[in-house]
């Protein structure tokens, strides 16, 4: 039995790096420990997979930045590995000084994702009980090394400060300094992207909404800090109604010669000053923008020169209004994808000035995935109904190119029932020959002045509704729907999804 215990972990050994690798990365990170342990061939594997990802979702006294960042202050090689960070938001200056609850992550996580992510760095698994004055002097010296700050002439920093002034950002040393200090992960976070050189995805879920430290100002310093990175997806704050919207500068993708990706969810971005006409990176493919307030000269600079393949632009009421010159019209955001009208594949569009405009979407020759809210995009004057004219209208408004179009804020009104019906047409007359799918999404519910006429329009009650300016909760459209418009679907080989959940 041992005899063949050891044959079977020499031909183990004997496997190809290739494989290895790729075994290791199906493994958990208690395995991936063992596996470390075994050979000099198999750690390079374990542990390239082990460093890959930096993933910390956990609450802060649960599992601290300062384990992981130790870590790669003490071992640059390891910090090289990292190609990959998914973290929670973190706590700020005035939360740790007032002891304000930490707002934490917004997406709940599949536990074996997590464990299966890399590191975890659970203040219950490191053996290291290093004092606060050394981890502090380490992360300093890590930090002068890197480039973001100068050697200070002492290592005594000042209190916290327990208040706050909205829309700032720290940028003095001093704050860096202050805040490293005192054990607030704002900057630690700083630190950690200084010092992790070749990483290319940043994933942060839920950022604080008081003032945090100046990215660009610090890390511009480094020479390759964020310099790899190639995707971008940051989930803004949550405030509540007494707190200000957050203004979140996006001043360091100047800094990010290498940007494939921007995904940004609930964010206004403000404070930015354009040094730069154009990002430092022309390789684009995707930027997602939901929920956000973004004004229209910074998004004219991060579109300028890009060929991207997947815009979304779905503004935030609240966002919008914190950032002036952000209330964008149609004709103003497709002006602003001139550049990539050759390579866009798929738009998401939600123009935040509601206004009837004439705009063409058939100027994207590629364009096959099209979500757009029915009402102020497709040039159909709102109270038109005529077939025939809607036909017209779709016909020169929509590309032959196009596979899949999502109709989004659908009320069930008459309107709505003759779109649904010239698309199938149009497919079946070959006007639209590429269409296989298409998804419309009714409101919940509609004032109950227009509610009777939205139900009399696919067959439903009609009558016993005064006009007012209450809301009445619609009923499953998708039955009704189906029901008129299933056969006629099905013939022009069109699948068709109904859905309900807009508001």
């Amino acid at each position: 039995m041992a005899s063949a215990q050891t044959t079977g972990t020499a031909s183990f050994l004997k496997l190809p790096t290739e494989l290895l690798d790729q075994i290791a990365s199906l493994l958990p990170r208690s395995a991936l420990r063992a596996l470390a342990l075994t050979s000099k061939k198999a750690n390079v594997s374990a542990i390239d997979t082990l460093y890959k990802t930096y993933l910390n979702r956990t609450a802060p006294a649960k599992a601290p930045f300062h384990l992981f960042l130790r870590t790669v202050c003490e071992r640059p090689d390891l910090a090289a590995k990292v190609k990959r960070v998914d973290i929670r938001g973190w706590r700020s200056e005035y939360e740790v000084a007032t002891g304000a609850a930490w707002r934490g992550v917004t997406e709940v996580r599949d536990v074996d994702q997590i464990e299966k992510s890399g590191p975890s760095f659970t203040s219950t698994e490191k053996s290291v009980r290093d004092s606060a004055a050394a981890r502090f002097k380490l992360f300093v010296g890590a930090a002068v090394k890197a480039g973001i700050v100068s050697e200070p002439t002492s290592l005594s920093v000042s209190a916290l400060k327990a208040s706050i002034v909205w829309y700032t950002t720290l940028k003095e040393d001093g704050d860096f300094l202050r805040l490293l200090g005192r054990g607030v992960e704002d900057a630690q976070l700083v630190l950690m992207l200084a010092l992790l050189p070749n990483m290319e995805v940043l994933r942060i879920d839920g950022l604080s909404p008081f003032p945090l430290l100046d990215w660009h100002h610090f890390l511009s310093r480094s020479s390759t800090a964020l310099r790899k990175l190639s995707g971008l997806h940051i989930i803004g704050s949550n405030t509540n109604s007494k707190e200000p919207v957050v203004k979140n500068s996006l001043q360091f993708l100047d800094i990010t010669p290498n940007l494939l990706q921007i995904r940004l969810l609930a964010l206004a971005a403000g404070g930015h000053s354009f040094t730069l006409r154009a990002l430092p990176s022309s390789k684009l493919q995707s930027v997602v923008l939901v929920e956000c307030g973004v004004n229209a000269r910074l998004f004219r600079k991060i579109m300028l020169g890009q060929r991207i393949q997947t815009i979304a632009y779905r503004p935030g009421q609240a966002q919008v209004e914190e950032i002036t010159g952000s209330d964008l019209s149609l004709p103003q955001l497709l002006a602003l994808f001139t550049d990539s009208k050759y390579s866009l594949e798929a738009l998401t569009l939600f123009p935040s000035q509601e206004r009837l405009e004439n705009v063409f979407f058939k100027v994207f020759e590629k364009l096959e995935r099209l979500e757009v809210p029915l009402v102020d995009v497709l040039n159909i004057p709102y109270d038109e109904q005529d077939p025939e004219i809607i036909y017209d209208i779709l016909k020169d408004q929509l590309p032959a190119t196009l596979k899949h179009i999502t109709l989004r804020y659908l009320n069930g009104y008459l309107q709505d029932k003759a779109v649904i019906e010239q698309l199938a047409v149009l497919k079946m007359q070959g006007v639209l020959p590429n269409l296989n799918k298409a998804t419309f999404n009714f409101t919940s519910a509609v004032a109950s002045s227009y509610f009777s006429a939205a139900m009399a329009s696919f067959g439903g009650p009609v009558g016993g509704l005064a006009a007012s300016t209450t809301w009445e909760t619609l009923p499953e459209m998708e039955k009704m729907v189906q029901k008129d418009f299933g056969k006629l679907y099905k013939d022009a080989g069109i699948c068709m999804v109904v859905e309900q959940t807009d508001s």
